[in-house]
């Protein structure tokens, strides 16, 4: 296939796909040094991705640089929006302070809490905010994720801890 760099996207270096039908991945998208290696990190958003929740969004951050073609779900980091119809990663921003320490605010503009779609915006500050101790891809709920039981990659990523006993259930997840 003869590609033309000005009009073709079979050219680019790099591919990241949506993981479902309508997750609207590349709804947003942002770059900076998040995890503090001096190299900018990537961060797509994907609006009606329903990671945790049906619609809820998601935000992948890519901390090592990916290529070729990927699937969004290889990022090494998923937040997810917990709350049917949220859209979290609908908007995107990263911001760094002086010191060089990177924010990202990841909005959730349908996202309800007390209201009806009052919306949401999250951030999380610096390398630490992106904590994965179990290596399932979700962050933690002590670092402002959505995995509650973030020592257990076989419980439910996004479930919440209803019981009180540290153990995803499913159903509504924190953010």
């Amino acid at each position: 296939r003869n590609c033309d760099w000005s009009s073709d996207v079979c050219s680019s270096d790099l591919t990241v796909m949506g993981d479902g039908t309508s997750a609207n991945l590349g709804s947003s998208l942002t770059a900076g040094d998040l995890d503090g290696d001096g190299d900018d990190d990537l961060v797509i958003g994907a609006a009606n991705a329903g990671v945790a929740a049906t619609a809820g969004g998601a935000a992948y951050v890519f901390t090592t640089p990916p290529s070729g073609s990927v699937a969004a779900s290889t990022a090494d980091h998923t937040i997810a929006g917990s709350n049917s119809a949220a859209a979290l990663g609908t908007a995107l921003a990263v911001a760094e302070n002086a010191s060089g320490v990177a924010t990202l605010y990841a909005a959730a503009p349908y996202d309800s809490w007390a209201y009806s779609s009052e919306g949401s915006v999250y951030q999380w500050t610096s390398t630490a905010s992106f904590q994965d101790d179990d290596a399932d891809g979700f962050v933690s709920i002590e670092a402002g994720g959505n995995d509650c039981d973030d020592e257990d990659a076989g419980a439910y990523p996004g479930g919440t801890d209803a019981a009180g006993d540290s153990v995803d259930e499913i159903g509504r997840a924190h953010v």
